[in-house]
């Protein structure tokens, strides 16, 4: 075993190289892309909101490619550590569109950019909660395989799109279930609506990654599978959300929002994450 470590080591410290070497080429990447100065929004501003954006990122970045390096960790060919690259860059190119599809379908008719700058803490932990929930979808659509590693990749890419437009619906789910608008919560900067609402999108995400993951056999298969797998983790979860909701730790989430009451947001939050791991776990072994 140990001699198979070793013999193991270099292809884990190239792969592990090429991870480092792309988190830290997408950072510079949004730096360059992004109309001021990101830097001053954290040495000068101590922005904590843009910090959790861009914190968001990375750990959905890092969380996506863990699960790109299965590409290359079965097999280490030529061939595989090209569609490990590939795969790599694919996360990037994901993540643009993520940014986008959270700006213009989650926080709608908002300037989240404008929001943050100015400190708002409830949008920061909601985009923070996006991404780190896309990371997942993302990592889960890159396991399995397909008939061939065109398949694999273009599975990859279908599944990914329909989690993250199932991650979107799942927002506007949660402002329906509500007797209140979640949105202008958020907009106005409360802080316990944006905890709740982000640790809510990193719930259904896990909820309902085992929809996007798992073997090509057929186009027809796997998309009814996604839908039936995805339509169980959502129902279940708001389901429960609507119980931690009547009957979960203190006062309803609508007073807990109004004295911003943070404490309480993050123990009823903590019922939603769990919630989320038990649905997780019973989709994989009952589906």
């Amino acid at each position: 075993m140990i001699k198979n470590y070793a013999m193991g080591l270099p292809d884990t410290m190239l792969a592990l190289a090429c991870m480092i070497a792309f988190a830290i080429g997408f950072w510079l990447l949004i730096n360059r892309l992004t109309p001021f100065d990101d830097g001053a929004e954290y040495r000068d501003k101590n922005n904590s909101a843009y910090a959790l954006r861009r914190g968001g990122i990375l750990v959905g970045q890092a969380i996506a490619m863990s699960s790109a390096i299965s590409i290359y960790g079965a097999n280490q060919t030529a061939a595989n550590f090209g569609w490990f690259l590939l795969a790599l860059a694919w996360i990037c190119v994901a993540l643009m569109v993520s940014m986008f599809a959270v700006d213009k379908l989650v926080l709608v008719r908002v300037d989240n950019l404008k929001l943050l700058r100015e400190g708002n803490l409830a949008v920061g932990f909601t985009e923070a909660g996006a991404y780190i929930g896309i990371g997942m979808i993302l990592g889960s659509s890159l396991i399995g395989s397909g008939h061939s590693m065109l398949t694999t990749m273009a599975s990859a890419v279908v599944f990914f799109l329909l989690g993250l437009l199932l991650i979107c619906a799942a927002f506007w789910l949660l402002e329906l279930a509500t007797p209140y608008r979640l949105h202008d919560w958020l907009v106005a900067g409360k802080t316990t609506a944006g905890i709740e609402t982000g640790l809510a999108l990193v719930a259904i995400s896990y909820a309902a990654s085992p929809s996007v993951a798992g073997d090509v056999v057929s186009w027809g298969a796997s998309l009814s599978g996604f839908g039936l797998t995805a339509l169980v983790s959502v129902v279940l979860l708001i389901g429960s959300w609507l119980l931690v909701e009547r009957f979960g730790p203190g006062h309803g989430a609508q007073q807990t929002h109004e004295q911003d009451n943070v404490a309480m947001s993050v123990a009823r939050s903590a019922f939603i994450v769990m919630l989320s791991i038990a649905v997780n776990a019973a989709i994989v072994n009952v589906l």
